[in-house]
């Protein structure tokens, strides 16, 4: 389980090996959640990004072993959409203000380790705690 200290130091700095894994059955959950799509960027689009949304945050479906007290979020962006890295931290920014969010880090895998490369997205990691985990 990574706690908050493990987990700061990737703020806009990517594990270059699989530091982040999940539990056993997430980790199936989430391997055969899909195989059983057909294309799992169309089910993506479909359930994240419908109605031709530009990005979405949305909370992992199958997060990471994380300290309970770490809150782990995707956001998705839609393939048709160009984004830079400005973009996206004024996205994520937005968001953790709205939700008075101020600790917080994240991260965009880097290649060999997006497990879904066809939908860019980013890792967002909230402490939700007010002591340090």
């Amino acid at each position: 389980m990574l706690r908050w200290k493990d987990i700061i130091k990737f703020h806009l700095n990517p594990p270059k090996t699989s530091v982040f894994v999940r539990i056993p059955n997430v980790h199936n959950e989430y391997e055969n959640h899909k195989k059983n799509h057909n294309s799992i960027k169309d089910h993506i689009i479909k359930s994240y990004l419908h109605n031709n949304l530009k990005w979405n945050i949305v909370d992992n479906r199958f997060p990471y072993y994380i300290d309970k007290g770490i809150s782990h979020k995707v956001l998705w962006i839609n393939p048709t959409v160009q984004i830079n890295k400005d973009k996206i931290d004024t996205i994520i920014k937005r968001y953790t203000d709205s939700q008075n969010y101020s600790k917080y880090i994240y991260f965009q895998n880097i290649g060999n380790l997006r497990s879904i490369p066809e939908v860019p997205h980013y890792h967002i990691f909230i402490n939700t705690n007010e002591e340090e985990l």
